[in-house]
């Protein structure tokens, strides 16, 4: 059997294995350790098993998963998100449809302190719809909305699925990172407009609720400006290049262990339950990195990859023909799979296609996350569809659907002013030092 052929097949049954229902982490490394026999024998084999599990688990790249983890879980069990939604809310909850908007804003703060799009959507969730509820909210427009802007958390950094892409395609973690900024951005802002769009042309789905004085506007300031530093230290202790992002994930956490003591809601049983958490989400990660990485090897030494990246060569495809096909591909995948696993399976395939097509890699990473993003609220199997169904008691998953449609649209045209105007992406990478 051709090693090409043993990729092939490698590939079909991995995602029947996927489809079926066995774990993840399982299904890859069994298809990779026999792919790898076939295709280099037992000893090399062997070989491969001695020495990928140590190799991958210290990469000096996935020093900084944990750590972005635990600043995350440090600021949710500390309950700040509360405090970003009630500050967001004194500033636009009387504008149509403003408690929906103060979900968006409170979301995309917390999505720069959390790299979990699952945390963002549940913790937001448990948050902002019984306020909805209070004010008679459509319950479409108030799910929807919860579970879109949950998502920003993938994008904007600290993105875990960023790290990943990173350490499958060699790119620099740093300017990953920051090249999410502007358009999660841009993200947050058009979910903004199609809200207040909405309200507008029928105010029962999203009535206002009772407006502000500037005074107490300026003053609620103040319970966010922990969370708000950590932030800033992070992403500009990144960009300035101050920090790796490995430093930067640490800083982070220091921060949020330290404002959480000092505010009096971290005692040592919830830092303890944080660490734990942390560890639990690590390990998961972990567990599936390195048996990724097992089946991404068999991968590479079948020449499939490279094979495919000849054959689109051949086909004489523009670069924007190449990257669309791919969307295309990650649109229809990421509605069955999750993020990790759709990541390790699609980018060792697409991406030598993309080198080979001399498209930029860090906005093409973009791309991917934003594709991911959005499959992660696509019907049927969208795991942020879930989370928030989880997260509120009585909600139903059709009310969900149908409320992030709006929202789905506008995902779509982001999508197609990234790939026109591919600055947006690249601009703040390329202001960066080194």
């Amino acid at each position: 059997m051709s090693p090409v052929l043993v990729g092939a097949l490698s590939f079909v049954v991995l995602l029947a294995t996927l489809l079926s229902g066995i774990p993840i982490a399982v299904g890859m490394a069994a298809i990779g350790i026999i792919g790898f026999t076939l295709i280099n024998g037992v000893e090399g084999m062997m070989g491969m098993m001695a020495v990928i599990p140590w190799s991958k688990a210290t990469h000096y790249t996935f020093t900084v998963v944990p750590l972005f983890i635990l600043m995350g879980n440090l600021i949710f069990i500390a309950r700040f998100g509360e405090d970003l939604y009630n500050v967001a809310r004194k500033w636009v909850g009387h504008l149509p449809g403003g408690l929906a908007v103060t979900t968006i804003l409170a979301c995309t703060g917390f999505a720069a302190a959390c790299g979990s799009s699952t945390a963002s959507a549940a913790t937001m969730s448990k948050i902002a719809v019984p306020e909805m509820d209070r004010y008679r909210y459509s319950r479409r427009l108030s799910l929807g909305s919860v579970a879109s802007a949950g998502t920003l958390a993938i994008m904007i950094p600290p993105s875990i699925a960023m790290v990943l892409y990173c350490s499958i395609t060699n790119q620099p973690v740093g300017k990953m990172l920051i090249a999410g900024i502007l358009p999660g951005l841009l993200m947050s802002c058009c979910y903004i407009f199609a809200v207040v769009l909405q309200c507008r042309r029928h105010p029962e789905r999203g009535p206002s609720a009772e407006r502000a004085t500037w005074r107490e506007r300026f003053q609620s300031l103040y319970k966010v400006w922990g969370v708000a530093a950590i932030s800033l230290v992070v992403m500009v202790g990144i960009y300035m290049g101050i920090f790796t992002p490995t430093e930067a994930g640490a800083m982070g956490s220091i921060g949020a262990l330290v404002l959480g003591i000092g505010s009096g809601r971290l005692n040592m049983e919830r830092i303890r339950n944080a660490l734990l958490d942390t560890a639990k989400t690590t390990g998961m990660i972990f567990l599936i990195v390195i048996a990724a990485f097992m089946f991404s090897i068999q991968f590479t030494v079948s020449q499939l990859p490279q094979e495919l990246a000849r054959w689109v060569i051949g086909l004489g495809l523009s670069p924007l023909a190449v990257v669309i096909a791919v969307i295309a591909i990650y649109l229809v995948m990421g509605t069955f799979m999750e993020t990790i696993p759709l990541l390790f399976l699609t980018v060792p395939i697409v991406f030598p296609m993309i080198e080979a097509s001399h498209i930029d890699p860090i906005w093409f990473g973009v791309i991917t996350i934003l594709c991911i993003e959005i499959g992660m609220i696509t019907p049927p199997f969208g795991i942020t569809l879930f989370a928030t169904q989880a997260s509120i008691p009585g909600a139903k998953i059709e009310d969900i659907i149908r409320g992030m449609v709006p929202f789905l649209v506008v995902d779509l045209i982001v999508l197609v002013i990234l790939i026109v105007f591919p600055g947006i992406s690249l601009f703040l990478p390329g202001l960066m030092k080194g």
